[in-house]
């Protein structure tokens, strides 16, 4: 194909280390289910204290991709980590494949490998309001710049962002503070 044009991606630097063994979700049969059972991943700790980091670890990472949309968050597309020697107990590892985020066919659903959340949950409001965490994590979205975000990465990495790129990036972010606000989610 002669005619056709070139295509770029990112790669992103190997995080792995030999130092830690790494599973996946199907390593430990985890299946589908809502935000409210994320207590589940007690199952595949070794303590309470490990599963309290890891479930800590899982909030986050939800409401991140939440707010991005992140479309293919599937069973291939995160980690769980554990040092070899066994002393760090289970934990996420770093995040990665990025490439279907802010694409969202319904922004106030989101869905991995072993869970499934649905902003409009008339149960959520109630369930996030007296989770610390979730509070933090939401409150972040809510109080995030966009415009501040784009403005990094184009410094960084010595780039400008088209105008209209730049709007659908906002776009999003306006929707995903929308929903937050709408549903009620964060203490005022």
């Amino acid at each position: 194909m002669a005619n056709k044009e070139p295509e770029y991606g990112l790669i992103s630097e190997n995080f792995c280390s030999p130092n830690y063994i790494y599973t996946r979700t199907w390593d430990y049969h985890l299946s589908r289910g809502d935000i409210f059972e994320l207590d589940k991943l007690i199952e595949i700790c070794d303590s309470l204290e490990e599963s309290k980091k890891l479930i800590s670890d899982m909030k986050k990472f939800v409401i991140r991709d939440f707010y991005t949309s992140q479309l293919d968050r599937n069973g291939n597309n995160f980690l769980f980590k554990q040092r070899k020697d066994g002393s760090d107990g289970k934990r996420l590892a770093p995040l990665y494949d990025y490439e279907d985020s802010f694409e969202s066919i319904s922004p106030e659903i989101y869905s991995n490998q072993i869970l499934y959340l649905n902003m409009k949950n008339p149960e959520l409001p109630k369930f996030f309001k007296k989770d610390y965490e979730y509070q933090e994590h939401l409150c972040k979205i809510r109080d995030a710049d966009m415009n501040k975000f784009i403005k990094t990465v184009e410094e960084r990495h010595g780039i400008l962002i088209p105008s209209d790129i730049k709007e659908y990036y906002k776009e999003s972010d306006k929707e995903k503070k929308e929903i937050i606000k709408t549903n009620k989610l964060v203490k005022v």
